[in-house]
């Protein structure tokens, strides 16, 4: 029985091709912008939860303000933070700093400028689990003159060649030894650096003082709570020591010096301070264009839901004949269903397929990686499975109601058709779907 109604559903569909064809394509077209705007709205919210503790990570920002109400809000710390927490604070499991260096980088013949270098503490490696290729994370650059670099910088500056051992130049002044080499950072971190120099030039490079200033800023400060901590309540503790340290100098310049913690998992889309790494992503629009994804998708679904029920009244008289020859309500209905079925098996299809041809265009647009492979996440997979059957359901309930309940006596006059009901419905069904393209 039910493939006797799979191909009854089959032959009108290509009887009609020209009204299955708009039906798939405007299916079609609705899903595979839903989609591509699903996965932009995903990879944004994505930033930097990667990493295995990224919930118990926090940035250390730094906010100073006068007596006049001006205020300097920071993404950076002053540089004796870090140390003071190190020694007083056992609810910091790990913290780490590094410092941005942006000058040009000599081996051999190849020099470049370099804006994604970092000097960093060795314990950047245990705050964050970044994926190391060769060399010894934690003690490859707690010497001096030691580097670590990208796999994407070793091919840039060393080709085939092994690049252990060998040594590059920075701004002519220092000399570092490659020891290790680590995986690129991925493109969905708020932090990305293709090179790591030891901290001890740092400190070699600009002298001792500038680990004792409060007054500094431009160290990016990282750390790990343990767990059960409460973020507020630990920041509470800092501005004892802030008061302890700095107070009275503060109070001499009348000054104020908060430490703040934020939450490296909402850096990318909440931050919009001083000195950020890079320019951050907005929540808001990120939000909207998660509203937005789902007004196209309903547009879609109207669309469907509109012509289906337009359509439906030029085949009330096979649905009347159909019931004078014995067919039940139910019977009725799973071949609608089926047909319904059918035209969004084949929208989908023809989304995946749209997706494919237009994802590389799409990322060069967002800014998304040109490689990315949204085939190979699960979440994509059950989306699209989740987002098959509602659209079956939604696309197709209220078509197989509205023709399933004509009365068979007046459809075979041929009275539904010119209903004042069937019309209506018709109008307020294109009504609606202006009214949400005009909220768009």
């Amino acid at each position: 029985m039910k493939a006797y109604f799979f191909r009854i559903s089959l032959r009108n569909i290509l009887k009609n091709r020209l009204y299955s064809i708009i039906n798939i394509l405007g299916l079609a077209a609705g899903l595979s912008a839903f989609l591509l705007i699903i996965v932009y709205v995903r990879y944004q919210k994505s930033y930097d939860t990667f990493y295995k503790d990224y919930d118990r990570i926090y940035r250390l920002r730094y906010e100073r303000s006068s007596a006049g109400d001006e205020s300097a809000r920071f993404a950076s710390c002053c540089p004796p933070a870090a140390l003071r927490i190190r020694e007083l604070y056992p609810e910091a499991e790990k913290i780490a700093r590094i410092f941005r260096y942006r000058a040009t980088v000599i081996f051999g013949e190849k020099r470049y400028y370099e804006e994604r270098m970092y000097f960093a503490e060795y314990q950047i490696f245990e705050v964050f689990d970044f994926e190391m290729i060769t060399g010894d994370a934690l003690n490859g650059i707690k010497n001096a003159n030691c580097a670590f670099i990208s796999e994407s910088y070793a091919r840039k500056y060393f080709g085939d060649i092994d690049p252990l051992g060998k040594t590059i130049n920075v701004d002519k002044e220092m000399s570092f030894v490659i020891t290790g080499v680590f995986k690129d950072i991925p493109d969905n971190s708020h932090l990305k650096f293709d090179i790591l120099l030891s901290w001890p030039n740092l400190i070699t490079h600009y002298g001792t003082d500038i680990e004792s200033s409060w007054g500094d800023t431009g160290f990016f400060t990282y750390l790990v709570l343990k767990r059960g901590v409460e973020a507020q309540i630990f920041e509470n503790k800092l501005k004892t020591l802030v008061e302890r340290d700095f107070g009275e100098v503060l109070r001499t310049y009348k000054l104020t010096l908060d430490l703040k913690l934020q939450p490296l998992a909402d850096i990318h889309l909440n931050s919009n301070y001083m000195q950020e790494l890079e320019i951050n992503g907005n929540r808001n629009s990120v939000r909207f264009l998660g509203i937005i994804a789902f007004f196209i998708l309903l547009i879609a679904w109207v669309n469907y839901i509109n012509i289906t029920t337009a359509r439906s009244l030029t085949r009330a008289m096979e649905v009347g004949l159909s019931k004078v020859t014995g067919a039940s309500k139910l019977q009725l209905s799973m071949q609608f269903f089926i047909e319904t079925f059918i035209i969004n098996i084949a929208a989908f299809v023809t989304s995946l397929a749209l997706l494919i041809l237009f994802l590389p265009a799409f990322c060069n647009l967002t800014g998304m990686p040109s490689d990315y492979n949204l085939f190979a996440f699960g979440w994509f997979w059950s989306l699209t499975g989740s987002l098959l059957v509602i659209s079956i359901i939604v696309s197709g309930l209220y078509p197989v109601f509205v023709i399933t309940s004509f009365k068979t006596s007046e459809v075979l006059r041929g009275k539904y058709v010119h209903s004042k009901g069937g019309i209506f419905t018709r109008k307020l069904l294109v009504l609606f779907q202006l009214l949400m393209a005009i909220s768009l």
